[in-house]
């Protein structure tokens, strides 16, 4: 069972460095630091889902108001049953088993594919994925991340550059991945689309 943790991100003005973005850090109520606080700032606006308004469907099946819901029923965590899109790219907790577990694929170095790529692959190798839920007490099973604002990378400013091929070129070697894993697996994976 591989574990997803749910994934926000702050809202409002990026960073313009790395040194602002650790003295903001370091500042205080920047990011939540508890799951009452992400609560608060979730409601008022100050951070949403992960990559909500550039890639919707990114970590849609998480699901992120049942998260704070506590899945409808106070569960600690629940399984994904199907997912929203092939796009989904969580951050996962993997165990390691050597010989086992893939490893990313070098080939989706930089920027693009890396996570959704991966993904793919433990799909079609059927893990089961178990969102973590919000943790009341401490011997609650939860948890949760909030992305650090950053400025952007340059690998993702060649991404986004008009006129460049990355997109292209990513786009192709990953459909050549999807192949390769499918031939592997010779199945479709337990985990389907909804």
């Amino acid at each position: 069972t591989l574990l997803v943790v749910p994934a926000f991100e702050k809202v409002g003005d990026p960073c313009i460095s790395g040194e602002e973005c650790a003295e903001r850090f370091e500042a205080g109520g920047f990011i939540p630091g508890g799951m009452e606080e992400l609560s608060s700032m979730y409601e008022d606006g100050s951070v949403r889902t992960f990559q909500i308004t550039d890639n919707p469907t990114g970590h849609s099946t998480t699901d992120v108001d049942a998260f704070f819901s506590g899945y409808g029923e106070g569960v600690g965590s629940k399984n994904v049953r199907c997912f929203k899109s092939n796009r989904y790219e969580p951050y996962l907790v993997v165990p390691w088993c050597p010989g086992t577990t893939p490893l990313y694929d070098e080939r989706f170095s930089g920027y693009g594919k890396n996570k959704i790529s991966n993904v793919f692959h433990l799909r079609h190798m059927d893990y089961d994925f178990r969102v973590l839920g919000r943790a009341e007490e401490e011997t609650e099973e939860g948890a949760f991340l909030v992305h650090m604002p950053h400025p952007i990378s340059k690998d993702k400013v060649k991404w986004e550059k008009k006129g460049s091929h990355e997109h292209e070129e990513m786009d192709k070697l990953y459909r050549d991945f999807t192949w390769d894993v499918k031939r592997k697996f010779g199945k479709t994976p337990r985990l389907k689309l909804c």
